[in-house]
């Protein structure tokens, strides 16, 4: 079937097709790619790409920091979550070669991750680094490269102390009454269980 007969399917009909489970995101681009009318109804589509958002990282939308943040343009937001995801598995790759040697690693041989997310564009850039970071160590497919999954959880690690350190700091600051002991538990749970997803409502 070609563009021309496609146009004139309503858009809310192939936004749907495009929306299916069984289309990955190389799939939808690709359609996207055929035509000028096809780029613009994909590109623009924040219902699809909040969809394609939920089917990639399901993880991300029960996220305490996450259900806060207002998006505006799932597309875009779609593409940060994708290029942090893909740079802080970059800097994983290189930990091997550089740490070999190395029994354990302090603070300050993280000074790469903590340079992307003190320079990235996305207030949430922390949280999407973690994130990965967890989708690494928590594979369990055979052919896991277990090299990255172990220099994955010191990456975890340690972003995950600085995240929860920031919780701390705020919950001690509160006022007395919003010092929940509650809260307090699920902070020093996350900072102990790093590769959890640990909320209030856990």
């Amino acid at each position: 079937m070609d563009c021309i007969d496609l146009v004139y399917l309503p858009q809310e009909i192939i936004e749907q097709v495009l929306e299916s489970k069984v289309l990955s995101v190389n799939d939808v681009l690709s359609f996207g790619t055929t035509c000028t009318v096809y780029w613009q109804l994909v590109s623009s589509s924040n219902k699809l790409w909040k969809t394609k958002f939920k089917q990639m990282w399901p993880q991300l939308m029960v996220n305490e920091a996450y259900k806060q943040h207002i998006v505006t343009d799932w597309f875009k937001e779609f593409r940060e979550r994708w290029v942090i995801g893909r740079m802080t598995m970059q800097l994983v790759g290189e930990m091997s070669a550089q740490f070999i040697k190395y029994e354990e690693l302090s603070a300050a041989e993280f000074w790469k991750f903590n340079e992307l997310f003190n320079t990235a564009n996305h207030r949430l850039c922390l949280t999407f680094m973690i994130d990965e970071l967890k989708l690494c160590v928590n594979q369990e497919n055979r052919n896991t490269n277990l090299t990255n999954k172990y220099y994955g959880m010191k990456a975890l690690t340690h972003l995950r102390q600085i995240e929860v350190e920031s919780k701390w700091e705020k919950f001690k600051d509160a006022p007395v009454e919003e010092q929940i002991l509650e809260r307090g538990a699920v902070i020093i749970a996350q900072w102990s269980q790093p590769t959890v997803e640990i909320t209030d409502e856990s």
